[in-house]
């Protein structure tokens, strides 16, 4: 069914103006998904904050926040851009053996990148910032290798939004249940990585339910890893320097005050 949008246009260019009703209902059956994925996450933090607060105190609580902000560094740093870029690439992959290889091309590539991630990191916590609670280290190599694995690009290529969101919502309802259900059990590194679960649920599932999706096997070229690098380093140099901007209060805090 089309809906004619003919008002004030002129003929010539008003039977490009058409709206498929149709794709409409479909474009919004598919974003309803990550709406519902939004709703659910924040209903966790709305229960899971407060619980967690009240069992660990505010002292406890700002190791968690500070957590939780290094946690978000080290995901936009993996992930490299290729949550932007790498649904493009797949573009230009038409047959299963060619979105096999680009697919583990990014692998390759966020591998390179989370490795470097957990270097740096390492050689930082240990001769520029001491940390005040190592009780949050745990949780970062978690959440470096969920964010190697997080494959939701794939299945936004492939306009697959039902995957990435149904595996948050199950983490965000899992960090409810438990929460409410064994709050007294909660210590700091359980708190923080509870509040990152459905993050690692949805990189953990995501890429094996990839995998099981491809009938190819391992293949990839290392050099193909970093030209890729290489060429989206301008959009994730934008997207460091916004979670920079956007996260650092926690470390000014630790630094200067």
């Amino acid at each position: 069914m089309y809906l004619p949008i003919t008002r004030s246009v002129p003929d010539d260019a008003a039977r490009y103006l058409t709206v498929d009703l149709s794709e409409l209902l479909d474009l919004a059956k598919k974003y309803t998904w990550l709406f519902l994925q939004k709703v659910v996450a924040f209903a966790a933090l709305l229960v899971a904050g407060p619980i967690i607060f009240a069992h660990l105190g505010a002292a406890n609580y700002s190791s968690v926040v500070l957590g939780l902000s290094l946690a978000g560094f080290i995901t936009v740093f993996v992930q490299y851009s290729f949550n932007l870029t790498g649904p493009g690439l797949l573009v230009h992959a038409p047959s299963p053996t060619e979105r096999s290889r680009v697919f583990w091309t990014v692998i390759l590539a966020k591998a390179i990148t989370a490795t470097s991630v957990l270097l740096i990191l390492l050689l930082a916590s240990s001769t520029i910032v001491r940390l005040p609670d190592r009780r949050i280290l745990p949780a970062v190599p978690l959440i470096a290798f969920a964010t190697l694995l997080n494959s939701s690009w794939y299945f936004q290529a492939m306009e697959q939004f039902a995957v990435p969101s149904i595996l948050a919502i199950m983490g965000s309802v899992f960090v409810i249940l438990i929460v409410t259900m064994l709050s007294p059990l909660i210590t700091v590194t359980a708190a923080l990585i509870l509040l990152l679960l459905p993050q690692m649920v949805n990189g953990f599932g995501t890429f094996i339910y990839s995998v099981t999706l491809s009938s190819n096997p391992f293949h990839c070229d290392i050099t193909e890893s970093y030209k890729l690098l290489r060429e989206g380093l301008p959009v994730a140099a934008s997207q460091w320097i916004a979670v920079i901007y956007s996260s650092v209060g926690p470390w000014v805090v630790l630094l200067f005050c």
